[in-house]
C-alpha cells in the first residue's frame, strides 16, 4: 500500500498595507543650487555583441573612484547614451544620501540598501546623468556606474493587462512588479510577485532562481509598481509608476527555478494566495507581468497573457515534470522581463513562476512556444517556513498498488 498526501490550499488573494519602511527626512542642500556640481562623464559605451536574456544594461567602471571628502559635497556622474542610470558606492558610511536626475526630485537612501560587502547601489534614475550629495561626516566611494540601455523585443503578440477583463485582474496586476538587478558587469529585468504569508509580514515576493540568486544581487533590486494603464486605452501608465529598493533573499532553488524575497512596497497591494495542487490538463492559467518593448525603452506597462495546461510529453529534456509546469499559449504571450511572474488559476492561487518557454523558436516570442514554470507544488517545501509557518490539516487517502 502507498499513500497520497494531499496538501490544503490557502486562502485566496488578500490585500494588506505596505510594511514600514525606512524613512529619511533630511533634504538634501547642495544639489539644486544656482553652481553646477562637477561631472564626471564616460563616453557611449560600445555595444556589446550578444546580450543575455533579460539583459538590460552594463556596469561600467569610473575612471577613478570618487571619494567623500567628510564635508558635505555633491558630484554629477554621466554615462552618455543611458536611458536611466545609477551608481554603484563601496566602503559606505553615511547615515543618508540622495540622488536626482535632470527631471526628477531628491531620492534619500541609506543603510537599508546596503550588500553583504558594505556596498549599495543607488536608486536608479531617468536619463543619462545621476546627482549624488552627501552630508557632512559621511565616508563611501564611488566606484561604478549602471548604464541602462535596451535591447528591443518584438511586442506585436503582446495583450495589455489593462485592456482584459477576468475576476483576479486588479488583485494581479496590484501584486506585480518589475524588477531590475545587477548580476556581474551586467544590468538585468525580471517580474514577480506578492504572495500571502500566514505570520501576517506582508513583504514576501516571489521570483525566479535564474533572475536573483544571491543576497547581493537581491540588495541591488529596485521594484516598479503599479506601471498599467488605468483603463484600456488611457495609456497613462508612466504617471503611475511607483518605486521601492532593496531585498532580502529568503529563499532560492534552482529545482523549480524557485526565489522568495523580503520586499517593502508603496502603498495597499494584494498578496495572491496559493496551491499545492498540481493544475489538471486543461486549466486555464493566467499572468500579468513586465515584458521588455519593441521601442528600446526598459519599461513596459504590465501585458497579460493566458495559457492551458498541458500534461503530454516533456517538450524540453532539461525542464521536467513535475518540477516543471507547461502550459500552452492562449492569449497574448511573455518576452525577456516577464521571467519570474506568478501564473495563477482562477481564484487568485499561484501555482508556479515563469522560467521560460520551450519550443522549436523561443527566441522569438510571437511563436506559438510552450510556457514553461516552475512548479509551486514542487517549490512548497523550500518555502513552507515562510509562507506556512503553521501548516494546515493534512488529508490522507489511501490508495492500493498494482
Amino acid at each position: 500500500m502507498s499513500r497520497i498526501i494531499l496538501l490544503l490550499a490557502i486562502a485566496s488573494t488578500v490585500f494588506r498595507s505596505a510594511p514600514p519602511a525606512v524613512v529619511h527626512t533630511e533634504a538634501p542642500v547642495l544639489m539644486f543650487a544656482a553652481k553646477a556640481p562637477m561631472l564626471i562623464s564616460l563616453d557611449a559605451p560600445a555595444r556589446a555583441a550578444t546580450h543575455e536574456q533579460n539583459q538590460i544594461g552594463i556596469v561600467r567602471e569610473l575612471p577613478a573612484s570618487s571619494k567623500a571628502t567628510g564635508t558635505r559635497g555633491v558630484l554629477s556622474f554621466r554615462s552618455i547614451g543611458a536611458e536611466r542610470v545609477r551608481l554603484h558606492l563601496r566602503e559606505v558610511s553615511a547615515r543618508v544620501l540622495w540622488v536626482a536626475g535632470n527631471e526628477g526630485s531628491a531620492i534619500a537612501f541609506g543603510d537599508e540598501l546596503r550588500a553583504p560587502d558594505g556596498g549599495m547601489w543607488t536608486p536608479s534614475v531617468g536619463g543619462d546623468t545621476i546627482t549624488l550629495e552627501w552630508p557632512e561626516g559621511a565616508t563611501f566611494e564611488a566606484d561604478s556606474i549602471g548604464h541602462f540601455e535596451v535591447r528591443p523585443e518584438s511586442d506585436a503578440c503582446y495583450t495589455g493587462a489593462d485592456c482584459q477583463s477576468f475576476p483576479d485582474r486588479d488583485a494581479l496586476s496590484s501584486s506585480i512588479a518589475q524588477m531590475t538587478y545587477a548580476k556581474g558587469i551586467g544590468l538585468y529585468v525580471c517580474s514577480g510577485g506578492l504572495i500571502h504569508d500566514k505570520k501576517e509580514a506582508n513583504n514576501l515576493f516571489l521570483t525566479a532562481n535564474h533572475c536573483i540568486s544571491t543576497q547581493a544581487q537581491a540588495s541591488s533590486a529596485e521594484f516598479l509598481w503599479d506601471y498599467a494603464n488605468r483603463a484600456c486605452g488611457t495609456n497613462d501608465a508612466k504617471s503611475r509608476g511607483r518605486l521601492s529598493w532593496g531585498a532580502t533573499l529568503l529563499v532560492t532553488s534552482a529545482t523549480s527555478d524557485v526565489t522568495l524575497l523580503r520586499v517593502t512596497y508603496p502603498g495597499t497591494r494584494a498578496l495572491l494566495g496559493w496551491t499545492t495542487q498540481p493544475p489538471a490538463s486543461g486549466t486555464t492559467l493566467r499572468r500579468i507581468s513586465h515584458p521588455l518593448s519593441s521601442d528600446g525603452t526598459d519599461v513596459f506597462p504590465q501585458v497579460y497573457s493566458s495559457t492551458t495546461v498541458y500534461t503530454g510529453i516533456d517538450m524540453c529534456d532539461e525542464l521536467p515534470r513535475p518540477r516543471f509546469l507547461y502550459s500552452s499559449p492562449v492569449t497574448g504571450r511573455t518576452g525577456g522581463g516577464s521571467s519570474g511572474a506568478p501564473v495563477i488559476i482562477d481564484g487568485g492561487l499561484i501555482v508556479g513562476q515563469l522560467y521560460g518557454v520551450c519550443g522549436e523558436n523561443p527566441d522569438e516570442p510571437c511563436d506559438p512556444n510552450y510556457a514553461v514554470d516552475g512548479a509551486f507544488a514542487v517549490s512548497y517545501e523550500r518555502l513552507k517556513s515562510f509562507i506556512d509557518p503553521d501548516p494546515p490539516p493534512l488529508r490522507r487517502r489511501a490508495t492500493s498498488t498494482h
